[in-house]
């Protein structure tokens, strides 16, 4: 099991998100409110989602990360 978990926050931009999970090598990252409890989880199904139904890129920042 891992200890150091990657997790993104809420308010994270999707840029923020991506990078972070091409950089730990994940397909999935825990979302996390401001209290670290845990808020859903963000994954790559959920970013292919986005292209597929033309909503990508349509947010100045790179989007939001957060659940809906």
């Amino acid at each position: 099991m891992i200890s150091d978990v990657a997790t993104v926050c809420a308010d994270a931009t999707l840029l923020v998100a991506t990078t972070l999970m091409e950089s730990r090598r994940v397909s999935g990252l825990p979302v996390v409110d401001a209290h670290r409890r845990s808020a859903g989880i963000l994954t790559e199904g959920d970013l292919l989602r986005r292209v597929e139904i033309g909503i990508a890129g349509r947010h100045g920042g790179g989007g939001q990360a957060g659940v809906g």
